[in-house]
Protein backbone atom coordinates (compact mmCIF):
# COMPACT_ATOMS: atom_id res chain seq x y z
CA UNK A 1 0.00 0.00 0.00
CA UNK A 2 1.67 3.50 -0.67
CA UNK A 3 1.51 6.08 1.91
CA UNK A 4 2.17 9.58 1.26
CA UNK A 5 5.57 11.40 1.94
CA UNK A 6 3.81 14.59 3.29
CA UNK A 7 4.19 14.57 7.14
CA UNK A 8 0.96 13.93 8.68
CA UNK A 9 0.21 15.05 12.16
CA UNK A 10 -2.38 13.79 14.08
CA UNK A 11 -3.76 14.79 18.16
CA UNK A 12 -6.17 13.22 19.90
CA UNK A 13 -7.36 14.48 23.21
CA UNK A 14 -9.64 11.86 24.96
CA UNK A 15 -12.46 12.02 26.93
CA UNK A 16 -14.38 15.12 25.48
CA UNK A 17 -11.14 17.63 24.89
CA UNK A 18 -10.48 19.20 22.22
CA UNK A 19 -9.49 17.03 18.61
CA UNK A 20 -6.73 18.52 16.59
CA UNK A 21 -5.91 16.86 13.46
CA UNK A 22 -4.26 17.36 9.98
CA UNK A 23 -5.27 14.66 8.13
CA UNK A 24 -4.54 13.89 4.24
CA UNK A 25 -6.62 11.06 3.70
CA UNK A 26 -7.41 7.51 5.31
CA UNK A 27 -4.31 5.85 4.35
CA UNK A 28 -2.05 7.94 6.04
CA UNK A 29 -4.45 8.21 9.06
CA UNK A 30 -4.57 4.52 9.25
CA UNK A 31 -0.56 4.38 8.62
CA UNK A 32 -0.10 6.77 11.27
CA UNK A 33 -2.41 5.20 14.00
CA UNK A 34 -0.95 1.42 13.58
CA UNK A 35 2.25 2.88 14.00
CA UNK A 36 1.27 4.91 17.34
CA UNK A 37 0.11 1.55 18.57
CA UNK A 38 2.54 0.13 17.99
CA UNK A 39 5.10 2.57 19.80
CA UNK A 40 2.78 2.72 22.32
CA UNK A 41 2.85 -0.95 23.00
CA UNK A 42 6.84 -1.48 22.71
CA UNK A 43 6.92 1.97 25.61
CA UNK A 44 4.52 -0.26 27.42
CA UNK A 45 6.65 -3.12 27.87
CA UNK A 46 9.70 -1.16 28.50
CA UNK A 47 8.35 -0.37 31.98
CA UNK A 48 8.61 -4.27 32.81
CA UNK A 49 12.57 -4.13 32.36
CA UNK A 50 12.85 -1.26 35.22
CA UNK A 51 10.32 -3.33 37.86
CA UNK A 52 12.74 -4.06 40.81
CA UNK A 53 10.92 -7.08 42.03
CA UNK A 54 9.24 -10.02 40.02
CA UNK A 55 6.27 -12.53 41.96
CA UNK A 56 6.35 -16.04 42.20
CA UNK A 57 3.26 -17.86 41.30
CA UNK A 58 2.06 -20.19 43.69
CA UNK A 59 -0.82 -22.87 42.80
CA UNK A 60 -2.19 -25.44 46.25
CA UNK A 61 -3.13 -28.26 44.25
CA UNK A 62 -5.47 -31.62 45.34
CA UNK A 63 -6.25 -33.63 41.80
CA UNK A 64 -6.20 -31.11 39.33
CA UNK A 65 -3.87 -32.69 36.36
CA UNK A 66 -6.27 -31.26 33.56
CA UNK A 67 -6.11 -27.61 34.44
CA UNK A 68 -3.17 -27.55 36.60
CA UNK A 69 -0.73 -26.71 33.14
CA UNK A 70 -3.23 -24.34 31.84
CA UNK A 71 -2.79 -22.38 35.03
CA UNK A 72 1.08 -22.56 35.30
CA UNK A 73 1.37 -21.29 31.77
CA UNK A 74 -0.67 -18.64 32.27
CA UNK A 75 0.92 -17.30 34.96
CA UNK A 76 4.26 -17.65 33.30
CA UNK A 77 2.81 -15.56 30.48
CA UNK A 78 3.44 -12.65 32.87
CA UNK A 79 6.44 -10.01 32.77
CA UNK A 80 5.69 -10.39 36.49
CA UNK A 81 6.31 -13.67 37.04
CA UNK A 82 9.60 -15.77 37.16
CA UNK A 83 8.76 -17.84 39.23
CA UNK A 84 5.74 -20.65 39.56
CA UNK A 85 5.54 -23.14 42.39
CA UNK A 86 3.51 -25.70 42.26
CA UNK A 87 2.18 -27.45 45.99
CA UNK A 88 0.59 -30.90 45.22
CA UNK A 89 -1.38 -31.86 48.64
CA UNK A 90 -1.21 -35.38 47.95
CA UNK A 91 -2.90 -35.68 44.26
CA UNK A 92 -3.63 -39.35 43.72
CA UNK A 93 -3.81 -38.05 40.02
CA UNK A 94 -1.02 -36.84 37.82
CA UNK A 95 -1.04 -33.25 39.16
CA UNK A 96 2.76 -33.68 39.89
CA UNK A 97 3.79 -34.58 36.38
CA UNK A 98 1.83 -31.98 34.05
CA UNK A 99 3.04 -29.15 37.16
CA UNK A 100 6.66 -30.41 36.30
CA UNK A 101 6.11 -30.81 32.02
CA UNK A 102 4.88 -27.83 32.10
CA UNK A 103 7.99 -26.04 33.98
CA UNK A 104 6.71 -25.44 37.45
CA UNK A 105 9.11 -25.98 40.84
CA UNK A 106 6.63 -28.99 42.58
CA UNK A 107 6.58 -29.49 46.00
CA UNK A 108 5.00 -32.21 46.78
CA UNK A 109 3.08 -33.93 49.97
CA UNK A 110 2.62 -37.71 50.30
CA UNK A 111 -1.10 -37.21 52.25
CA UNK A 112 -3.41 -34.44 51.79
CA UNK A 113 -2.45 -31.82 54.72
CA UNK A 114 -4.69 -29.01 53.33
CA UNK A 115 -5.13 -26.00 51.67
CA UNK A 116 -3.36 -23.78 54.44
CA UNK A 117 -0.32 -26.57 54.83
CA UNK A 118 -0.16 -26.37 51.25
CA UNK A 119 0.25 -22.48 50.69
CA UNK A 120 2.81 -22.06 53.76
CA UNK A 121 4.79 -24.37 51.81
CA UNK A 122 4.44 -22.75 48.79
CA UNK A 123 5.31 -19.99 50.49
CA UNK A 124 8.47 -21.38 52.09
CA UNK A 125 9.40 -22.74 48.46
CA UNK A 126 9.51 -19.20 46.76
CA UNK A 127 12.08 -16.68 46.42
CA UNK A 128 10.45 -13.82 45.84
CA UNK A 129 9.65 -11.56 48.21
CA UNK A 130 5.72 -10.94 46.47
CA UNK A 131 3.59 -14.02 46.08
CA UNK A 132 0.24 -14.44 44.36
CA UNK A 133 -1.74 -17.41 45.11
CA UNK A 134 -3.85 -18.98 42.17
CA UNK A 135 -6.27 -21.80 42.64
CA UNK A 136 -5.21 -25.00 40.07
CA UNK A 137 -8.92 -25.28 39.07
CA UNK A 138 -8.96 -21.03 37.79
CA UNK A 139 -10.02 -22.50 33.94
CA UNK A 140 -10.25 -19.22 32.57
CA UNK A 141 -6.68 -17.39 34.15
CA UNK A 142 -5.01 -14.82 32.26
CA UNK A 143 -1.57 -13.14 32.73
CA UNK A 144 -3.71 -9.98 33.41
CA UNK A 145 -5.30 -11.81 36.70
CA UNK A 146 -1.98 -12.14 38.25
CA UNK A 147 -0.61 -8.56 37.79
CA UNK A 148 -3.77 -6.58 38.45
CA UNK A 149 -3.34 -8.56 42.37
CA UNK A 150 0.51 -8.15 42.43
CA UNK A 151 0.46 -4.43 41.83
CA UNK A 152 -1.11 -2.80 44.81
CA UNK A 153 1.22 -5.54 46.87
CA UNK A 154 4.31 -4.61 44.19
CA UNK A 155 3.64 -0.96 44.66
CA UNK A 156 3.63 -1.36 48.32
CA UNK A 157 -0.11 0.34 48.23
CA UNK A 158 -1.51 -2.57 50.77
CA UNK A 159 -0.44 -5.70 52.60
CA UNK A 160 -2.45 -7.88 51.18
CA UNK A 161 -4.57 -7.75 47.63
CA UNK A 162 -8.25 -10.20 47.37
CA UNK A 163 -10.08 -10.63 44.36
CA UNK A 164 -13.93 -9.84 43.47
CA UNK A 165 -15.32 -11.33 40.35
CA UNK A 166 -18.14 -10.98 38.38
CA UNK A 167 -19.98 -14.10 39.86
CA UNK A 168 -22.64 -14.37 42.85
CA UNK A 169 -20.78 -15.41 45.96
CA UNK A 170 -20.62 -19.01 46.18
CA UNK A 171 -22.94 -21.04 49.19
CA UNK A 172 -20.42 -20.93 51.24
CA UNK A 173 -19.82 -17.65 51.21
CA UNK A 174 -23.13 -16.53 51.30
CA UNK A 175 -24.74 -18.76 53.57
CA UNK A 176 -21.55 -19.30 56.01
CA UNK A 177 -19.15 -16.76 55.96
CA UNK A 178 -21.02 -13.74 55.19
CA UNK A 179 -23.78 -13.86 58.53
CA UNK A 180 -20.90 -14.65 61.10
CA UNK A 181 -18.48 -11.66 59.66
CA UNK A 182 -21.56 -9.49 59.84
CA UNK A 183 -21.99 -11.07 63.30
CA UNK A 184 -18.21 -10.92 64.89
CA UNK A 185 -16.11 -9.07 62.29
CA UNK A 186 -18.37 -6.58 60.72
CA UNK A 187 -15.66 -3.76 59.65
CA UNK A 188 -14.72 -7.25 56.75
CA UNK A 189 -16.00 -5.54 54.12
CA UNK A 190 -14.86 -7.56 51.06
CA UNK A 191 -16.83 -9.05 48.25
CA UNK A 192 -15.46 -12.22 48.13
CA UNK A 193 -13.41 -12.92 51.30
CA UNK A 194 -13.20 -16.53 50.45
CA UNK A 195 -11.53 -15.97 47.28
CA UNK A 196 -8.34 -18.70 46.44
CA UNK A 197 -6.90 -15.36 44.35
CA UNK A 198 -4.71 -13.08 46.14
CA UNK A 199 -1.32 -11.34 46.76
CA UNK A 200 0.78 -10.59 49.57
CA UNK A 201 4.28 -10.70 50.69
CA UNK A 202 6.19 -13.83 52.24
CA UNK A 203 7.83 -11.96 54.93
CA UNK A 204 4.25 -11.10 56.33
CA UNK A 205 1.98 -14.43 55.33
CA UNK A 206 4.73 -16.36 57.23
CA UNK A 207 4.90 -13.99 60.36
CA UNK A 208 1.27 -14.95 60.77
CA UNK A 209 -0.66 -17.79 62.74
CA UNK A 210 -2.55 -19.14 60.08
CA UNK A 211 -4.99 -22.08 59.47
CA UNK A 212 -3.36 -25.26 58.09
CA UNK A 213 -6.32 -26.60 56.54
CA UNK A 214 -9.48 -25.03 54.47
CA UNK A 215 -9.96 -21.22 56.42
CA UNK A 216 -7.10 -20.07 55.29
CA UNK A 217 -8.23 -17.82 52.70
CA UNK A 218 -10.34 -16.26 55.30
CA UNK A 219 -7.83 -16.41 57.64
CA UNK A 220 -5.03 -14.19 55.59
CA UNK A 221 -8.16 -11.50 55.76
CA UNK A 222 -8.72 -11.65 59.59
CA UNK A 223 -5.18 -12.01 60.53
CA UNK A 224 -4.14 -8.95 58.11
CA UNK A 225 -6.79 -6.79 59.97
CA UNK A 226 -5.73 -8.01 63.53
CA UNK A 227 -2.20 -6.72 62.20
CA UNK A 228 -3.64 -3.13 61.44
CA UNK A 229 -2.56 -3.56 58.13
CA UNK A 230 -4.16 -2.43 54.64
CA UNK A 231 -6.57 -4.83 52.12
CA UNK A 232 -7.37 -4.14 49.20
CA UNK A 233 -9.60 -5.64 46.46
CA UNK A 234 -9.67 -5.84 42.43
CA UNK A 235 -12.13 -7.15 40.06
CA UNK A 236 -10.45 -9.84 38.21
CA UNK A 237 -13.54 -10.42 35.61
CA UNK A 238 -15.13 -13.80 35.26
CA UNK A 239 -13.59 -16.71 37.25
CA UNK A 240 -14.75 -19.96 36.05
CA UNK A 241 -13.65 -23.53 38.22
CA UNK A 242 -15.27 -26.62 38.54
CA UNK A 243 -18.24 -27.51 40.64
CA UNK A 244 -17.58 -29.25 43.79
CA UNK A 245 -19.49 -31.94 45.41
CA UNK A 246 -21.38 -31.06 48.92
CA UNK A 247 -19.09 -33.18 50.53
CA UNK A 248 -16.16 -31.31 49.60
CA UNK A 249 -17.96 -28.13 50.23
CA UNK A 250 -19.07 -29.17 53.89
CA UNK A 251 -15.27 -29.48 54.67
CA UNK A 252 -14.71 -25.79 53.51
CA UNK A 253 -17.53 -24.73 54.86
CA UNK A 254 -16.50 -26.34 58.59
CA UNK A 255 -12.88 -25.02 58.10
CA UNK A 256 -14.05 -21.48 57.61
CA UNK A 257 -16.90 -21.35 60.58
CA UNK A 258 -13.48 -22.86 62.76
CA UNK A 259 -11.31 -20.08 61.70
CA UNK A 260 -13.84 -17.61 62.75
CA UNK A 261 -14.54 -18.77 65.73
CA UNK A 262 -10.98 -18.97 66.54
CA UNK A 263 -10.67 -15.69 65.63
CA UNK A 264 -13.67 -14.33 67.67
CA UNK A 265 -12.72 -15.96 71.07
CA UNK A 266 -15.84 -18.38 70.71
CA UNK A 267 -13.45 -21.53 69.93
CA UNK A 268 -10.27 -22.24 71.87
CA UNK A 269 -7.71 -23.05 69.18
CA UNK A 270 -4.77 -24.72 71.59
CA UNK A 271 -5.85 -28.22 73.30
CA UNK A 272 -4.09 -26.87 77.01
CA UNK A 273 -6.54 -25.14 78.70
CA UNK A 274 -5.49 -23.06 82.67
CA UNK A 275 -8.28 -23.03 84.66
CA UNK A 276 -7.92 -20.52 88.17
CA UNK A 277 -10.47 -20.76 90.20
CA UNK A 278 -11.17 -17.43 92.31
CA UNK A 279 -13.88 -18.79 94.75
CA UNK A 280 -12.69 -22.06 95.47
CA UNK A 281 -14.97 -24.23 93.90
CA UNK A 282 -12.11 -26.75 92.41
CA UNK A 283 -9.91 -26.40 94.87
CA UNK A 284 -9.39 -25.87 98.92
CA UNK A 285 -7.67 -22.66 98.23
CA UNK A 286 -7.50 -19.43 95.87
CA UNK A 287 -5.81 -20.57 93.13
CA UNK A 288 -4.88 -16.81 92.00
CA UNK A 289 -3.53 -16.25 95.63
CA UNK A 290 -1.56 -19.15 95.65
CA UNK A 291 -0.05 -18.38 92.08
CA UNK A 292 0.82 -14.59 93.37
CA UNK A 293 2.78 -16.41 96.59
CA UNK A 294 4.79 -18.55 94.62
CA UNK A 295 5.14 -15.78 92.38
CA UNK A 296 6.31 -12.96 94.46
CA UNK A 297 3.29 -11.47 92.77
CA UNK A 298 1.16 -10.68 96.77
CA UNK A 299 1.82 -7.01 97.17
CA UNK A 300 0.64 -6.11 93.47
CA UNK A 301 -2.56 -8.27 93.85
CA UNK A 302 -2.84 -7.34 97.76
CA UNK A 303 -2.96 -3.38 96.12
CA UNK A 304 -5.58 -4.78 93.31
CA UNK A 305 -7.99 -5.57 95.71
CA UNK A 306 -8.24 -3.02 98.08
CA UNK A 307 -8.99 -1.12 95.15
CA UNK A 308 -11.50 -3.30 94.20
CA UNK A 309 -12.72 -3.77 97.76
CA UNK A 310 -12.71 0.39 98.25
CA UNK A 311 -15.33 0.84 95.22
CA UNK A 312 -12.27 2.12 92.96
CA UNK A 313 -12.39 -0.86 90.24
CA UNK A 314 -14.86 -3.14 89.28
CA UNK A 315 -14.88 -6.84 89.10
CA UNK A 316 -14.27 -6.93 85.46
CA UNK A 317 -11.12 -4.25 85.87
CA UNK A 318 -9.91 -6.45 88.26
CA UNK A 319 -9.67 -9.75 86.58
CA UNK A 320 -7.84 -7.27 83.72
CA UNK A 321 -5.59 -6.33 86.51
CA UNK A 322 -4.64 -10.09 87.49
CA UNK A 323 -4.50 -10.91 83.67
CA UNK A 324 -1.39 -8.37 82.81
CA UNK A 325 0.45 -9.81 85.98
CA UNK A 326 -0.06 -13.51 84.61
CA UNK A 327 1.41 -12.02 81.24
CA UNK A 328 3.93 -13.66 79.77
CA UNK A 329 4.58 -16.18 82.77
CA UNK A 330 5.57 -19.39 80.76
CA UNK A 331 2.92 -21.92 80.94
CA UNK A 332 5.29 -25.14 82.48
CA UNK A 333 5.49 -22.67 85.94
CA UNK A 334 1.57 -22.01 85.90
CA UNK A 335 0.94 -25.74 85.34
CA UNK A 336 3.98 -27.20 88.45
CA UNK A 337 2.05 -24.43 91.00
CA UNK A 338 -1.41 -25.86 90.14
CA UNK A 339 -0.23 -29.40 90.38
CA UNK A 340 0.78 -28.83 94.23
CA UNK A 341 -2.80 -27.50 95.18
CA UNK A 342 -5.29 -29.45 96.35
CA UNK A 343 -8.13 -30.20 94.68
CA UNK A 344 -12.10 -30.75 95.96
CA UNK A 345 -14.06 -33.90 95.21
CA UNK A 346 -15.45 -34.16 92.00
CA UNK A 347 -12.83 -31.30 90.43
CA UNK A 348 -11.36 -33.50 88.20
CA UNK A 349 -15.18 -34.68 86.41
CA UNK A 350 -15.44 -30.99 86.70
CA UNK A 351 -12.73 -30.61 85.26
CA UNK A 352 -13.34 -32.90 82.50
CA UNK A 353 -16.91 -31.53 81.67
CA UNK A 354 -15.32 -27.99 80.80
CA UNK A 355 -13.13 -29.29 78.31
CA UNK A 356 -15.80 -30.56 76.62
CA UNK A 357 -16.97 -27.13 75.82
CA UNK A 358 -13.42 -26.23 74.07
Amino acid sequence: MYYPKIPVFVFFLENGCQKISAIYNDDAIAFFMELLKGTIKAFGSLKYLFMLERVSAIIPCYNEEKTIAKVIKACSASPFVNEVVVVDDGSSDNSSLEAKKAGAKVVRFKANKGKGAAIVAGANKAKNSVLVFIDADFRNVSPKVVEELALPVLNREAELCKSAFEREGGRITELVAKPLLELFFPEVQLIQPLSGQFAMRKEFLLGLDLDKEWGIDLDVVLESINKGEKIVEVNIGRLEHKHRPISELAKTSKGVMKTILQKSGFLAKKHKIIFFDFDKTLIEKSSIFEISTCLRLKKKLAGERNKFFSGKINERQLTRAIAKFLKGMPAPDLEEIASMLEKKPFADENLLFSKRLF
